[in-house]
């Protein structure tokens, strides 16, 4: 595959953009989730009602943009090599690429349905971005559902990640956690 032909087994570690991108969009994601999950709950009489939802949308957008630049960075640089058997190696590529696509779908999702009255996105008050002409003249109930969907299966995958991470870590005792914390 592509992504392996750029493998060298002379990269040991991931270097430092590859490790931020990594944790920065680890925490952006659980933040989000958080995020999403506490804004269902909010009444709309709540003052988090506006702000919150601002926040998500502007934090959403942002993370997207880091998400394009860290694909384009991962196709582009050396990275170490997977490591354990080859069920193992060949699963984590295909949940890594999984979680990329999980990941633009909620961009997608998230945008349609915050723009879907036409209405525009404020990105932290700094810029305004355009909503999408609505398409439709009742919204479909299910892109907001895709995005539910999409988040939970994100969050699970994040876990299965994590999960995966320790084991190699702590039963395998191999460099799959080590590589990503930067560690020599």
């Amino acid at each position: 595959m592509h992504t392996e032909l750029k493998k060298n087994s002379q990269v040991s570690h991931y270097g430092r953009v590859a490790r931020w991108f990594h944790w920065a969009s680890a925490v952006i994601i659980i933040a989000m989730f958080a995020l999403g999950l506490w804004m269902m709950q909010l009444s709309f009489s709540s003052p988090w009602a506006v702000s919150a939802p601002n926040w998500h949308k502007s934090v959403g957008i942002l993370l997207a943009i880091v998400t394009v630049a860290r694909v384009l960075w991962k196709l582009t640089t050396k990275s170490p090599s997977i490591e354990g058997k080859r069920w193992e190696r060949n699963t984590a590529h295909i949940v890594h690429w999984l979680m990329y696509v999980d990941l633009f779908v909620l961009f997608i999702s998230g945008y349609v349905v915050a723009t879907e009255y036409g209405d525009d996105i404020r990105l932290f008050d700094w810029i305004t971005l355009p909503g999408v002409t609505s398409w439709w003249a009742e919204p479909p109930y299910f892109i907001g559902e895709m995005h539910l969907y999409a988040a939970w299966a994100m969050i699970t995958m994040t876990v299965v990640h994590v999960l995966a991470a320790l084991k190699h870590h702590l039963i395998d005792r191999d460099n799959t956690l080590i590589k990503m914390r930067g560690v020599k």
